[in-house]
């Protein structure tokens, strides 16, 4: 099944035909998954993240700045920067809630709200974490991810999305703890 999301695959079986009302108690769990390239080993070049990468990496603002990679090219890797390719994912539990939303015909954004508040890792975070881990770059994260697309704090539900003006595309969601501070850098309206 094509999707760009796991809980974007729940709406792509309706697309093509299943009821909701048949999902809901018959789906565990959904999977999903994209390819990124991996830095080559012998020439990645390490730099010190700006502020932006730093922030869109999720690291805390008061944080030292990580040491992230970028491509460079050299024999090993045909001057390409890149060697072989590694798998980002994220795993959708269908528990109650969100098969109660599914068989209510909820939209996605409602199923991704209850997902995040349970602790749903997603692509980009995924991502992030193989960025920070200096498996890939920040480059090719972006070039792979489709990045969510709600740029909206969600207080009631204790949801910040991290938005970079930079890249011009919201990154990822991070629980709030109890006062934290979240700077939200451009938003887009949807």
């Amino acid at each position: 099944l094509h999707s760009n999301s796991a809980i974007g695959a729940i709406p792509r079986l309706v697309d093509i035909g299943l009821s909701p009302d048949i999902m809901a108690g018959n789906v565990i769990g959904i999977v999903a998954q994209r390819l990124v390239r991996k830095l080559c080993k012998h020439c990645r070049q390490p730099y010190t993240a700006n502020a932006s990468e730093a922030r869109m990496l999720g690291t805390k603002p008061d944080a030292k700045a990580p040491t992230l990679y970028r491509a460079v090219g050299c024999d090993h890797c045909d001057y390409q920067g890149y060697r072989g390719r590694l798998a980002i994912m994220e795993l959708l539990k269908v528990d109650g809630e969100i098969d109660e939303l599914m068989a209510h015909r909820a939209t996605a954004r409602e199923m991704l709200k209850a997902a995040l508040a349970r602790g749903f890792r997603t692509l980009a975070d995924d991502g992030a974490r193989r960025v920070l881990d200096g498996s890939t770059s920040v480059d090719e994260l972006m070039r792979v991810v489709d990045v969510p697309a709600i740029a909206k704090i969600t207080s009631e539900h204790g949801l910040a999305l991290l938005v970079d003006a930079t890249f011009c595309s919201p990154v990822m969601f991070r629980p709030l703890e109890h006062g934290a501070d979240i700077v939200i850098t451009s938003a887009t309206k949807y």
